[in-house]
């Protein structure tokens, strides 16, 4: 069963801001190994599994899901300024631009 996306997003949230937070503290400290990345990631794993419920929950198979939208993300075109990525918006970068259709992930 399980809970609610929204629920879901709150407590990802929720944890991730907590690991950031003790992680930050940590290094100024000198690096504690409790706080090291590797938890930083257990956090960040930990949305990834809210979020893949919630999908599920919809109805959809998350897995189709996931392929759908890196086709779109893979699709854009751009360069990064100032630490983001901008997608390249001209005619002919948006005329390649690949839309997610999540109809086939759906669960009939």
């Amino acid at each position: 069963m399980g809970f609610e996306d929204d629920r879901c997003k709150a407590i990802a949230k929720e944890k991730a801001a907590k690991m950031f937070s003790l992680w930050k503290k940590a290094k100024e400290k000198g690096m504690c190994p409790k706080y090291s990345p590797f938890n930083r990631i257990d956090a960040l794993g930990d949305r990834v599994v809210y979020a893949i419920e919630g999908i599920e929950q919809h109805g959809y198979n998350a897995e189709i899901v996931m392929d759908e939208i890196q086709k779109e993300i893979n699709s854009r075109n751009g360069e990064i300024i100032d630490g983001k990525f901008e997608k390249f918006k001209t005619d002919e970068a948006k005329a390649k631009w690949y839309k997610a259709n999540f109809h086939n992930a759906l669960r009939i």
